[in-house]
């Protein structure tokens, strides 16, 4: 997972990356594309912007067990791994 900075969050909440985040959302994310997609995005991005939508593409998809809302949020590793269901909470 690519390290998220202040700077980072700032851009993924921007309206590019959140377009990007959105269109993300319907595409095979397995790890074995990691190269094609990020050669995709860094056609747009810088390479640690590229990498951060990428990350953050695949822990809302992990989350959306445990956020309905995951699409809105943005995840670290392990903060998704220690998190406890809406339910639960």
């Amino acid at each position: 997972m690519y390290p998220l900075t202040l700077d980072l969050i700032d851009f993924l909440v921007s309206p590019p990356a959140r377009q990007t985040l959105a269109d993300l959302s319907g595409v095979d994310l397995d790890e074995r594309q990691t190269l094609l997609l990020l050669t995709r995005l860094r056609v747009s991005f810088a390479p640690d912007e590229a990498a951060a939508l990428l990350d953050q593409a695949r822990l809302r998809r992990r989350a959306i067990d445990k956020f309905p809302n995951a699409d809105r949020l943005l995840f670290t590793d392990e903060a998704l791994q220690q998190a406890s269901s809406r339910a639960v909470a």
